[in-house]
């Protein structure tokens, strides 16, 4: 194989829990779900073995990659562990920074996943996954997608496959001006809970309804974000958005990771649309979108 283009799917948090801290690291419980906003990565074996990396942005001219993004770090890692020659790899962003959505683990994802198959590598191949948790604690996850409850440092994955569950929310994503760093988010957030543990949703129950695929917006009851208020100490766009997603007739609103994204749900893809037409309207970013399996 000599070439190949990937779609790389963002996630949202339908939760988010802290648990407490690990070393350096919060652990977190969390339930997460791929969505169809996506990046494109395009991956090109080289003759040579020099290794080239471009992102394309907002379908703007090219811009190289910085030397420690998470990419080059995703690339260096499998080299050193695996091997490979010469590659020029193109990442097409479609999912906004600093959003809560992926972002840049989306992309190391991504090229991890194309590197694995120009390889012959599987996506579930432990060394694999270990490479992927040396660049990030949402990279295993995003490896794979769908529907899944992420616990510990991002190690603990639990994996609902399609069928089993109803994910089929449409939804749109909403961002406003600025965005929240993760470092940023945690730092905030331990300033604001001494214990470092706030868990304010029920992911057993949130789960329970996802997979019986029964009266499934009942799971709205249980879903909640621990970084939300420390998020909007950092940036108060968060609690616009999340309130003007609920003006446009969200019937459930979160935000997702440690924002500055945030996410509403509709009880149809048209509500969706015209909410989504509204809220560009005011200036805001807008995606309709469902989440998948």
């Amino acid at each position: 194989m000599k070439s190949l283009e990937i779609n790389s799917n963002a996630k949202i948090n339908l939760s988010l829990n802290i648990t407490g801290v690990r070393e350096t690291l919060h652990t977190l419980d969390m339930v997460i779900v791929s969505v169809d906003l996506a990046d494109i990565v395009v991956i090109k074996k080289r003759e040579d073995k020099k290794v080239k990396v471009s992102y394309l942005i907002n379908d703007n001219k090219a811009v190289s990659c910085f030397d420690n993004c998470s990419v080059t770090n995703a690339i260096n890692v499998f080299k050193n562990k695996i091997g490979f020659g010469g590659v020029e790899i193109d990442v097409i962003k479609r999912i906004p920074i600093a959003a809560g959505l992926g972002g840049s683990g989306v992309d190391a994802a991504g090229v991890l996943r194309g590197l694995a198959q120009m390889n012959g590598i599987a996506v579930n191949n432990k060394e694999l996954i270990e490479i992927a948790m040396a660049i990030g604690s949402d990279v295993p996850y995003l490896l794979r997608g769908g529907l899944a409850r992420v616990r510990g440092v991002g190690n603990e994955i639990e994996y609902f496959d399609k069928g089993s569950h109803k994910t089929g929310f449409n939804i749109v994503i909403a961002k406003g001006k600025g965005g929240v760093l993760s470092k940023d988010a945690y730092r905030v957030f331990d300033e604001i809970y001494i214990d470092k543990k706030f868990e304010p949703s029920d992911n057993d129950g949130l789960l329970e309804n996802l997979k019986s695929g029964v009266n499934s917006f009942r799971a709205f009851d249980f879903m909640d974000n621990a970084l939300t208020k420390a998020s909007i100490k950092i940036n108060y766009e968060v609690a616009n958005t999340l309130l003007e997603l609920h003006n446009v007739g969200a019937i459930k609103t979160i935000m997702t990771g440690s924002g500055s994204g945030c996410v509403g749900f509709f009880c149809s893809y048209k509500k969706a649309l015209q909410a989504a037409k509204e809220l560009k309207d005011k200036g805001f970013f807008a995606y309709v979108s469902k989440t998948i399996a």
